[in-house]
C-alpha cells in the first residue's frame, strides 16, 4: 500500500513521510491569474501542469524513485518483522493546490498497476 499526501510547503511538511516528492521544478499555474482561484481538480490546472516542456520525464523519474522505495521500505519492514507495509509518500509544491494536487493523481494512475494507492489531500482548500 502506498499513501500520498498532498501538501503545501508553506503549511509545513506531514510527519511520519517514508519520502519526499517535490514538484517545485515544474511552472507554477497559481502565475497565471485565470488559474488562481482554481485547483488541480480542474481541467485547466491539469493541462497546464501537463503542457511543460519537462512533464513527462519528471513524472518517469517520480514513478521510479517511489518504486525503488517502496521495495526498500518492505524489505524494511519485513527484516525487522514488522506488519507495517503501507509506505507514506509526501507530494508538495508550494501551496499544494495545483502542481503537488496534478502530479499526485498522475502518480497514482502510474502506481495503481502494481500497487494499491490513496491520496490525501490536506492543503488543496486552503
Amino acid at each position: 500500500m502506498i499513501k500520498l499526501i498532498v501538501y503545501g510547503l508553506k503549511n509545513g511538511h506531514p510527519t511520519n513521510l517514508d519520502l519526499k516528492i517535490g514538484v517545485t521544478e515544474l511552472r507554477n499555474p497559481h502565475r497565471i491569474r485565470k488559474l488562481q482561484e482554481l485547483t488541480g481538480f480542474d481541467e485547466a490546472v491539469k493541462l497546464d501542469v501537463r503542457s511543460a516542456p519537462n512533464y513527462q520525464e519528471c513524472l518517469r523519474k517520480w514513478v521510479e524513485r517511489i518504486h525503488k522505495a517502496h521495495v526498500k521500505h518492505l524489505i524494511d519492514c519485513h527484516q525487522c518483522g514488522g506488519e507495517h507495509t503501507q509506505m507514506t509518500v509526501g507530494v508538495h509544491c508550494l501551496a499544494g493546490r495545483h502542481r503537488s494536487v496534478v502530479v499526485a493523481q498522475d502518480l497514482a494512475a502510474a502506481l495503481s498497476g502494481k500497487h494499491n494507492v490513496s491520496i490525501e489531500y490536506r492543503d488543496v482548500r486552503k
